[in-house]
């Protein structure tokens, strides 16, 4: 009696501990199952403004770089564009920017007769593409020239979400620019502000 008594005090015990342990066992794996989210959910963050800022960068070097030559915004009346200014996307989705730049040989110098190339910066919302296109004046010597009638075309910035071109202060231009990408489901954004003077100096 004793005997069977004892067995079952060892019986209960052990279903006691075994519940102890199966309740540990879903606290465990619920904590390790939300740091496994945790962690997916920051490299996905990592990954997705990983792939952005590049491109943000990228653009902000090209734009940079030819509003330093620039001598003036808007070279459309000079040229045969098929474009029109266009300064805010957030508008209409669409901007576009044009610069007279100063025709250059190959050695960097201006030509002379004095003539410019247009340099036109064009933005469209569906595509999230950044182009720049070279409308270069096609005389003998010309290093922008591709060849009579081709523009260069490429693209200086991907996933491009807006971008809105400030010249409201003379000789320099503040272009607010901002990308966006969608990874693992979440929509990443990163915006970039810069201003750069213009050379104006014709």
């Amino acid at each position: 009696m004793h005997r069977d008594s004892l067995w079952q005090k060892q019986i209960g015990a052990t279903l006691i501990e075994l519940l102890v342990l199966a309740g540990i066992d879903v606290v465990l794996g619920t904590v390790l199952l939300q740091l496994g989210r945790t962690v997916s959910n920051v490299m996905a963050t990592i990954n997705g403004q990983g792939q952005i800022q590049p491109q943000l960068t990228a653009a902000m070097d090209a734009l940079t770089q030819d509003l330093r030559l620039a001598e003036g915004v808007d070279a459309g009346g000079a040229y045969t564009f098929s474009y029109n200014e266009d300064l805010d996307s957030t508008d209409d989705g669409h901007a576009t920017l044009m610069l007279r730049l100063a025709a250059v040989d190959a050695t960097g110098d201006p030509l002379m007769p004095r003539v410019f190339d247009g340099i036109i910066y064009d933005f469209d919302q569906t595509t999230g593409d950044l182009q720049r296109i070279v409308d270069a004046w096609d005389i003998a010597g010309s290093r922008r020239s591709v060849s009579p009638g081709l523009d260069d075309v490429h693209v200086v910035g991907r996933n491009i979400s807006s971008i809105v071109f400030d010249g409201s202060v003379d000789n320099q231009l503040t272009i607010h620019l901002s990308a966006s990408k969608a990874e693992r489901g979440f929509l990443f954004q990163a915006p970039l502000v810069f201003t750069v003077k213009l050379r104006n100096d014709s």
